[in-house]
């Protein structure tokens, strides 16, 4: 079975059984958009060990569970959150992009206080070049997984693109500058490296945050694809060559702070159309 929309994950059927108190050990993947996070985060969620790492801070989902779980306030979201999605053994994953983090930093930092993870998997996209074509044709089909259906063709534009890719860079470095900061362990991980050996990079993460593998109990979830086709190399290779004629020709790079969410602490809610 392959993943049509995100939003399955956050149902009643992917919940764990009800635990009490508090998880034991906490992470959170710390990554930017087109990363391979949402492939990672199932991975790890399928060893029944990792608790279920996705996007629980993102504000669409977090309505949707705020609402199943009845909670009126950001305390008791997290409550509930970690009651029903906190695997056996005690662990409790999340993945957070760097936008939502800055959005939550100005809106809700409580949550962020009260997540606290002990641990991070910081992963990123070796490919700056795919990672940014990646975006800019999602945000033009409103396809985040390779199964979801494609509301509209993507068109090239060098400027979206080159806008995409400083827009990755600002959240990637906010990520970097934040997590040299912190006490908490981190393991890095790539894009490439997960995409090459998927169970070895499980294995590795799972090894990292001193899960058991006696304390296996899998769990069966939609599967996700790798999302890049033959169109999206052929885009690579025409923005890196328009980009070694062009560069920030006629780019306004201080309209990223209103083009994209989060961008130099400024939360639209939106992104950019590809014009």
């Amino acid at each position: 079975m392959s993943i049509g929309h995100l939003n399955d994950l956050y149902s009643k059927h992917y919940d764990y059984a009800r635990r009490s108190g508090k998880p034991l050990s906490s992470y959170m993947i710390a990554t930017t958009p087109r990363s391979g996070s949402t492939l990672l985060g199932l991975k790890l969620w399928q060893t029944g060990v990792l608790g279920g790492p996705t996007e629980y801070l993102n504000l669409p989902y977090r309505h949707q569970l705020a609402r199943r779980f009845g909670a009126q306030n950001s305390r008791e979201y997290l409550e509930q959150l970690k009651t029903w999605r906190t695997s056996a053994n005690g662990i409790f994953g999340c993945k957070l992009f760097w936008s939502h983090r800055v959005a939550l930093q100005a809106a809700h930092p409580e949550m962020l206080q009260a997540l606290a993870p002990t641990a991070y998997v910081f992963l990123t996209r070796d490919n700056k070049t795919a990672q940014a074509v990646s975006l800019s044709r999602s945000m033009q089909t409103h396809s985040w997984v390779a199964s979801a259906e494609k509301k509209q063709q993507p068109k090239y534009v060098y400027r979206h693109i080159l806008k995409c890719r400083e827009y990755l860079r600002w959240q990637e470095e906010g990520w970097q500058q934040y997590l040299s900061g912190q006490k908490s362990k981190t393991l890095s991980v790539t894009y490439e490296e997960l995409a090459k050996d998927p169970d070895s990079t499980t294995d590795n993460i799972r090894a990292f945050l001193g899960a058991d593998n006696r304390d296996s109990a899998p769990v069966t979830l939609p599967e996700i694809h790798v999302q890049g086709n033959k169109e999206s190399k052929i885009w690579q290779q025409r923005f890196n060559e328009d980009f070694q004629r062009l560069g920030y020709r006629d780019m306004d790079m201080q309209a990223l702070s209103a083009d994209f969410p989060g961008y130099v602490g400024n939360w639209s809610g939106t992104f950019p159309a590809a014009t």
